[in-house]
């Protein structure tokens, strides 16, 4: 019988995972904050002056040494220049020296950080040699957050200018913690790539804590290039810096991962579906989710791909954003073969989520009867039907369509797939760890038509193209509705602890012109493309990660 030959197959696939134990460690740098000094002031008579000294005669900043963060000390920073003067104010530095014997080392230096203003102050570390890396923006609202920078670039160094720049507003820079931590996680792996992991998972669980964030290409990173800018590895590192050996944080994220196949590989076997758009790094033809290969187990040369609760966590963070409400608003233009048809309905509930209740009843329950039921309602979800669709629509064509009942049932049935598949894996989660979610901001959100209209007068998205623009905008909009509210609430009624950060951004960002925005670098520069972060916005995840569950990070710490 077909299930007696998939399950078969599945088997036959041996237990090859090598669980080594991690070789992780980090080392405080030393550092003062009365040594940080300022870029060289020639005062009248040719002297050249510290910070103490200039700062009672410029006029356009102040600097000195004031009271911090729970009874320490910070360096205070006032400028009174504006965004529009296009620079930074005023940056104070402070050179460090090491020696560095051991590889691999990421260096990283993180502070806890006060601001009134938002995009006025960030951190920044450099060679010297013309190559820097700069942290987020402190989104301001006069509160305490923690930065990060990480220095990305694969060389030997034993100098690294650490700065605190402030380019408007007042600001405090205390706790501040360089590190140099050495971690053998990205050694030994297959080339780079965003398929399937981009840090080796296969550790032996020890007495850290560990964090394992599940999530599809906004997680993996590989669209800001180097594996230490992921999210979940600059969280790694603002969390060695405060509680060094306490925590360990595992990238298990994959470009076009859907939420089916996570769920099947919380316990069952890594199934690395990734069926988007027919491309050969998608899995094409082959990549398609279905019964017919939910429980085959998958493998990476290097052995590196677990279950997750192969992993023994502590704490999941499902962080896996877009992918699953976007196959319904844009299913005609996906996969190949096409998606289970997203339009129609049994009953009240549409015919993918009964399809795929059906593929995890059989996963559980992996018998004769449970395949055949499968594998009807594959038949039926699988039906040829060409309805209109998003995909295929120009914007000004759906503004004319948008009340139908055809497009009111896709949306409503993006929501009720993402729903049920969203307490899926919370509630199976559960199983074996604690459970936390983050919902992410595009770049837009219900602004994409003011921006598109903006962009189109700087001229960077061309009048040719702007319909597409304002299409892919809606889709955006819709889907980061669907999952803010839908992840929210699921997580409530669930008791998995939850952070809307696309809610944070609008907050923090939402009053600011959309040209200083732009400025900042959060998202790709591609404007086509408004759903993935480059390594500035994803230091401001993690930063907002960290600050968002902090009080749960000092009661694990203890």
């Amino acid at each position: 019988m077909p299930w007696v030959h998939r399950v078969a197959e599945a088997s036959e696939h041996p237990e090859i995972l090598n669980f080594t134990a991690r070789s992780m460690k980090s080392v405080v740098l030393p550092m003062t904050n009365s040594s940080f000094e300022s870029p060289g002031f020639v005062d009248q008579s040719g002297v050249i002056k510290g910070w103490e000294e200039i700062s009672p005669m410029r006029e356009d900043f102040q600097v000195k040494i004031s009271d911090g963060r729970n009874g320490g000390h910070a360096v205070s920073v006032v400028s009174s220049r504006s965004l529009s003067d296009n620079g930074i104010a005023h940056q104070l530095y402070q050179d460090i020296t090491f020696n560095l014997e051991t590889t691999p080392v990421t260096l990283s230096v993180s502070a806890w950080v006060w601001s009134d203003t938002p995009g006025g102050v960030f951190l920044m570390l450099s060679n010297l040699k013309g190559r820097e890396a700069v942290s987020a923006f402190h989104s301001g609202g006069s509160r305490w957050e923690n930065l990060t920078v990480v220095y990305p670039y694969n060389e030997k160094l034993s100098l690294l200018r650490v700065s605190l720049a402030t380019r408007i507003g007042t600001a405090l820079f205390g706790e501040i913690r360089p590190i140099a931590t050495y971690d053998d996680r990205f050694t030994k792996i297959l080339p780079d790539g965003c398929n399937p992991l981009r840090e080796r998972a296969t550790y032996l669980k020890d007495e850290r804590i560990r964090i394992v964030v599940v999530g599809n290409s906004t997680v993996n990173g590989h669209a800001v290039a180097d594996k230490r800018a992921t999210f979940p590895y600059l969280l790694q590192l603002k969390l060695e810096a405060y509680f060094p050996g306490r925590f360990e944080v595992i990238n298990f994220g994959q470009c076009a991962w859907h939420l089916p196949p996570q769920i099947i590989t919380l316990d069952k076997a890594f199934n690395s579906n990734k069926a988007c758009d027919g491309a050969t790094w998608c899995g094409g033809k082959e990549g398609q989710f279905s019964h017919k290969n939910v429980l085959i187990a998958e493998q990476n040369a290097d052995n590196n791909t677990p279950t997750i609760s192969q992993l023994k966590p502590n704490i999941i963070i499902f962080a896996g954003m877009w992918n699953d409400v976007w196959r319904v608003l844009k299913y005609a233009g996906w996969g190949i073969p096409p998606n289970p048809d997203e339009v129609n309905r049994i009953g009240e509930i549409p015919i993918s989520v009964e399809y795929l209740r059906a593929v995890l009843n059989y996963a559980d329950h992996p018998n004769e009867k449970n395949y055949l039921i499968a594998d009807k309602l594959f038949e039926r979800a699988m039906l040829p039907i060409n309805p209109r669709t998003l995909a295929n629509l120009q914007f000004r064509d759906y503004i004319s369509l948008k009340k139908s009942i055809e497009f009111a049932r896709l949306e409503d049935n993006a929501r009720m797939k993402f729903r049920y598949l969203v307490e899926e894996f919370i509630r199976r989660s559960q199983r074996y760890s604690d459970v936390w979610t983050v919902t992410f901001p595009s770049r837009f959100g219900d602004s994409y038509e003011e921006a598109g209209k903006k962009l189109m007068n700087a001229g960077l998205v061309p009048a040719e193209k702007i319909d597409n623009f304002l299409m892919n905008g809606y889709i955006d909009a819709v889907t980061e509705r669907i999952q803010n509210k839908e992840l929210t609430l699921a997580s409530k009624e669930l008791g998995a602890k939850t952070l809307n950060l696309s809610k944070s951004f609008r907050q923090q960002y939402g009053a600011m012109p959309i040209s200083e925005q732009f400025s900042m670098g959060y998202f790709l520069e591609n404007v086509e493309d408004n759903v993935h972060y480059r390594y500035r916005g994803n230091e401001w995840i993690a930063d907002q990660i960290f600050l968002g569950f902090f009080n749960e990070f000092m009661r694990l710490k203890r």
